[in-house]
């Protein structure tokens, strides 16, 4: 059992020594449950004069990114997820924080099952853009021989707490 609350705040301190020279867009995601809840290092990291933004779902699309400021209003989308307006500017971040379920030695990542971050992680690799996706775990999230599909992503980098 994992004190989320308390483990969410150690991702945040994490999260803003591992950025504290970083300038730039940050995607990141809503949390869900028994997802880190890393709003208050978002929230630090615009007030720093950085910009973050969110995805918004399509079935069967790689996830758009728009801006998001703290003030702005969210929507359900039909998973129950909450997410920008996809109205305005699509933007590629620098830097993606990746939500998980578990990760495994080689950084293969246990999603929800729905293959979003996966065609994302392809989409913008074929692409050739350098964004970087990082996921967020424990070591309770560390998980041995997962059966792996064909469309499976690795991330770039895991943060640890």
């Amino acid at each position: 059992h994992l004190d989320w609350v308390k483990i969410s705040n150690e991702m945040c301190q994490k999260l803003e020594d591992h950025f504290k020279n970083a300038t730039g867009i940050l995607g990141f995601y809503w949390p869900q449950k028994l997802e880190f809840d890393i709003k208050p290092f978002i929230v630090e990291w615009i007030a720093k004069n950085n910009r973050a933004a969110l995805p918004v779902y399509t079935p069967n699309q790689p996830l758009c990114y728009f801006l998001w400021e703290p003030s702005q209003m969210l929507q359900k989308n039909d998973f129950g997820i909450m997410e920008p307006s996809p109205l305005g500017k699509e933007i590629i971040p620098y830097t993606i924080l990746v939500p998980l379920l578990g990760v495994d030695e080689n950084m293969y990542r246990l999603g929800r099952g729905g293959g979003a971050f996966d065609r994302t992680m392809s989409y913008y690799r074929g692409q050739k853009w350098k964004t970087k996706f990082i996921g967020l775990a424990t070591p309770a999230h560390l998980i041995q021989n997962f059966p792996r599909e064909e469309h499976d992503q690795p991330l770039d980098e895991v943060l640890w707490v």
